[in-house]
């Protein structure tokens, strides 16, 4: 799993995240399993985001490795991996004062989830939530 950290004060349609991925210098970016850094586009999946807020879907990007052949996903920085939540989603229903926000169930799924950990912190959430896959981070 690649995450981006382009800024995420914006909101993600189809048109940012290819952008996103067009910018990114693949060269860079080093296999955690073989250290090397030969990628090519290997697949896509449909993935829904900002389920709160409104609900979207994006083409992820996977890539694969030329040496090794470990494919990866390429997410946006605020995108949780294996979650249709958002983490800037999490924090807003945790942090909200008004109840009515979301429903009770998703309220108390959250903050049980969550509650071993600061729900602000980003790397944390997506380590909790990754599957036993590595998580590579990446600049764009």
């Amino acid at each position: 799993m690649i995450i981006t950290n382009f800024p995420s004060n914006f909101k993600l349609n189809q048109i940012i995240y290819d952008k996103i991925i067009a910018s990114i210098d693949f060269d860079s970016i080093v296999c955690n399993s073989c250290s090397h850094h030969d990628w090519a586009f290997h697949a896509t999946y449909l993935r829904s985001v900002d389920f709160l807020v409104r609900n979207v879907k994006i083409k992820i990007v996977r890539i694969i490795c030329l040496n090794c052949g470990k494919t990866h996903a390429i997410l946006v920085n605020d995108m949780i991996p294996f979650s249709i939540l958002s983490h800037s989603d999490i924090i807003n229903v945790l942090s909200s004062l008004d109840p009515d926000f979301v429903y009770s169930s998703h309220l108390w799924f959250l903050k049980s989830k969550y509650q071993s950990i600061d729900y602000l912190d980003y790397y944390r959430i997506c380590l909790l939530n990754r599957r036993n896959f590595s998580i590579i981070s990446c600049s764009t």
